[in-house]
């Protein structure tokens, strides 16, 4: 196989490859457009990646994640300690 982890999320999913070889990254991206309807918007190959709400890299073989905000977060929720009656 040529993926080494999978991890998917509705419409987001990122895959660590077992080798870091452009030509099989670019035959793999090829292989996912032409599966189904779907089309991937695919980013280069990178030792780092943003999900959700995490970063996730790989440095010395190790897996470090730390939290990741997006630039556009508004922070739009109700901290728990506001003053609004419960079940808002």
């Amino acid at each position: 196989s040529l993926h080494l982890f999978y991890q998917r999320f509705i419409d987001a999913f990122y895959i660590w490859l077992k080798h870091n070889n452009d030509n099989q990254h670019h035959q793999f991206c090829k292989t996912m457009d032409e599966f189904g309807s779907l089309r991937w918007e695919m980013d280069p190959l990178a030792t780092t990646v943003n999900f959700l709400d995490l970063t996730i890299s790989i440095h010395n073989g190790k897996i470090n994640t730390r939290t990741y905000q997006k630039a556009v977060n508004l922070y739009l929720y109700i901290p728990p300690l506001s003053a609004h009656p419960p079940g808002m």
